[in-house]
C-alpha cells in the first residue's frame, strides 16, 4: 500500500515519464524548389513528384508539386539530383539540379513531351483540314445553284 501511495504522489512530479515521446519542429534551410509549367505558362498543379539522388537507382522522395507546381526538396549531399513532375494526363517533365561547389544557385529550365508536340501538331492538321473543309463545302454549296 506504501508503494502505491508512493507511486502516485511522485507521477505528478514526472510527466516526462508518462509521455511515450514528444514532437517538435525545426526550419530547414537549402531547400531546392522545383516549378512545373505547361508551355503556355499553366502551372502543374498537384503533379506526382519524384527526387532522385545522385547515381540512385530509385527515387529517394515521392510527393506532388502544390497547385502552383512547385515541389521542394532538401538535398543531404552534393551532385547532380533528378525530379521528376508528372500531371498522369501524358505530360512529363525532369528538372536536373546541381547542388554543390560551382554549382549553378538556382535555374529554370522549360521542357516538353511528346505528348504536348504532338497535340499541338494534331491540333494544326485539324484546323487545317477543317478550314479546307468548310471551305469546299461553301464552294460546293455556291456551284449548285438554289434549291427548288
Amino acid at each position: 500500500m506504501k508503494a502505491l501511495m508512493l507511486a502516485l504522489t511522485l507521477v505528478p512530479f514526472m510527466p516526462t515519464l508518462l509521455l511515450a515521446h514528444g514532437v517538435g519542429y525545426a526550419i530547414v534551410g537549402g531547400a531546392v524548389a522545383v516549378k512545373g509549367e505547361y508551355l503556355e505558362g499553366r502551372p502543374m498543379a498537384y503533379a506526382e513528384a519524384e527526387v532522385w539522388e545522385p547515381d540512385g537507382t530509385e527515387a529517394a522522395q515521392h510527393g506532388s508539386a502544390d497547385r502552383h507546381g512547385i515541389f521542394a526538396f532538401v538535398p543531404d549531399r552534393d551532385g547532380v539530383w533528378r525530379v521528376t513532375l508528372d500531371d498522369g494526363m501524358g505530360h512529363r517533365v525532369e528538372a536536373v539540379v546541381e547542388i554543390g561547389a560551382g554549382a549553378p544557385a538556382s535555374g529554370m529550365t522549360k521542357g516538353s513531351t511528346l505528348a504536348g508536340g504532338l497535340s499541338a501538331a494534331v491540333v494544326g492538321v485539324s484546323l487545317i483540314f477543317g478550314f479546307f473543309g468548310f471551305w469546299s463545302l461553301f464552294l460546293r454549296r455556291e456551284s449548285a445553284g438554289p434549291c427548288t
